[in-house]
């Protein structure tokens, strides 16, 4: 499909100003300080008074502060204000960004935005306090909630603060800068020292730590114990569908890239995301690339020629020495297999007692955040602190019941009609820019979905990077239509001239 250039919000015009230059290097700063394990004020003091003067005259550089603290997720934990609801520097810039934002519209310098997907997950929220009424675990109960208001806000502020094709351009590629030195950080992290950490498995526990090298012993019989990466995310399943997520947002930048060594740039940028999946030892992380390829082969984001295969196979053949051992665990069609797999096989386990469960509870299911209702129709003593059921449409419906899961099936169909829609307004509008971004967002948002149905809880698991990319979706769609609009306007305009 033929689409006219892009005439704004370009990657190579994104850092001009010079602000966003020092908001890039504070971001690198941070990353580097935090993750090394250096005493976090150095990282917050810089970081912090820039931010706090962005945050009093512009709400939306401190938005993108706050953006710019998500990958660091629990490298950027400072506390907890109750079990299992932590205080991260992202959370603190999101909070001043919001009072900050707040005043602005108080002095009416700026107009609220209600999109219909927040008023949708409001509905989920409300099928959420539904669900307390009889739950048993009413604590855990009032905690989900907090986290499930605090994704909505989050997505309120993206759909409020994100409003130009400009804004969204900075805010991904601010992201993409800090996102990719914690996958480099995932890379290296297995030849550091001090950087092992024991299996987690369910909930983290006070005084663990939060990220590190996972040493993992869940699959001795097959492959033995592996060391798998995490960067700094809770989990090596999170690190590497964070990779694969990123991947369509940079090949995205790659086709509006007119210059040629920004295409160098970001296609190391590309590299960087598969050696950190490669390091993460997933199977979720690799079934999330293969989902996602042959999307970006269709939309003609990515074009393979023989000079590429060529180039792919010997970069292959030269990281053989370097990949980490147990890498079989993603590369062997067999270990996807329950008879050889001891986490495949508890899914299975995990999907037929949530069905079971949801039978049981089919109204307004065991409460949010009773996950742990579970146990009631699961068995297994080696894992008391489950967390999830591995099925993120299960897991909404044994919490919330029929109702909760209908909200969040109508979001996303919702959401994605929209995405499909604003598609096609730029396509035959010509419009480069809008048709290559809603197109690479899509991609990743649809895989995100769909994998959220084999390997997570995306209600509940740290994924605010995609909140992100599904607050920009919403904005692509408002854009799609004012421009539709404005262009037919233009040609009644031009058709009662011509009749003059």
């Amino acid at each position: 499909m033929a689409v006219g250039r892009a005439d704004a919000g370009s990657l190579t015009a994104v850092f001009r100003n010079p602000v966003y230059l020092l908001f890039a290097a504070l971001g690198a700063a941070a990353t580097v300080f935090l993750i090394t394990g250096a005493v976090k004020f150095y990282a917050a003091v810089p970081v912090g008074v820039v931010g706090l003067l962005a945050i009093i005259y512009r709400p939306r550089l401190g938005f993108y502060l706050t953006l710019m603290a998500i990958p660091l997720e629990m490298a950027g934990k400072i506390g907890n204000i109750l079990p299992f609801v932590n205080i991260t520097l992202a959370k603190i810039f999101a909070l001043a960004t919001l009072l900050a934002w707040a005043v602005h519209v108080l002095a009416r310098k700026t107009k609220i935005v209600w999109p219909k997907e927040v008023i949708i997950l409001c509905l989920y929220f409300i099928a959420g306090l539904i669900s307390l009424i009889d739950a048993q675990e009413l604590k855990r109960g009032y905690q989900e909630l907090i986290i499930l208001a605090s994704t909505i806000i989050f997505l309120f502020l993206v759909c409020n603060l994100i409003r130009k094709r400009e804004h969204m351009t900075r805010a991904l590629a601010l992201f993409a800068v800090v996102s990719l030195a914690t996958f480099a950080y995932a890379v290296v992290q297995r030849v550091l020292p001090n950087t092992e950490i024991k299996e987690r498995i369910g909930w983290l526990e006070d005084g663990e730590a939060a990220s590190g090298l996972e040493v993992s012993g869940i699959e001795s019989k097959s492959i033995g114990v592996v060391r798998r990466a995490t960067g700094t995310t809770a989990h090596s399943n999170v690190l590497a569908a964070d990779t694969a997520f990123l991947v369509p947002i940079l090949f995205g930048f790659m086709k509006l890239s007119r210059n040629r060594w920004m295409k160098v740039v970001l296609w190391t940028a590309v590299g960087i995301c598969f050696a950190a999946a490669m390091a993460s030892l997933s199977r979720t992380g690799m079934l999330t690339y293969l989902l996602i390829l042959p999307m970006l082969l269709a939309t003609r984001l990515l074009r393979i020629n023989m000079v590429g295969i060529l180039l792919g196979f010997i970069g292959f053949l030269g990281s053989i020495p370097f990949l980490p051992d147990g890498i079989s665990r993603i590369f062997n069609p067999e270990l996807y297999l329950s008879k050889n797999s001891v986490s495949v096989s508890e899914r299975y386990k995990l999907w037929d007692a949530a069905i079971r469960a949801l039978a049981d509870h089919p109204f307004n299911g065991m409460g949010i955040g009773n996950n742990r209702g579970i146990f009631a129709y699961y068995e297994n003593s080696w894992n008391p602190g489950l967390l999830t059921v591995h099925n993120s449409y299960l897991q909404v419906g044994i919490e919330t019941g029929m109702i909760g899961m209908a909200a969040i099936l109508a979001f996303i169909i919702f959401l994605l009609y929209r995405g499909q829609k604003a598609r096609r307004i730029y396509a035959r509008l010509d419009d480069e820019w809008g048709y290559v971004m809603s197109t690479s967002i899509m991609i990743s948002i649809t895989a995100f979905f769909i994998m959220g149905a084999l390997a997570y809880d995306f209600m509940r698991i740290g994924f605010k990077n995609m909140w992100l990319m599904i607050g920009c979706l919403v904005l692509l769609h408002r854009l799609a239509h004012q421009a539709s609009n404005s262009r037919s306007a233009n040609s009644a305009q031009l058709e009662n001239t011509k009749n003059i």
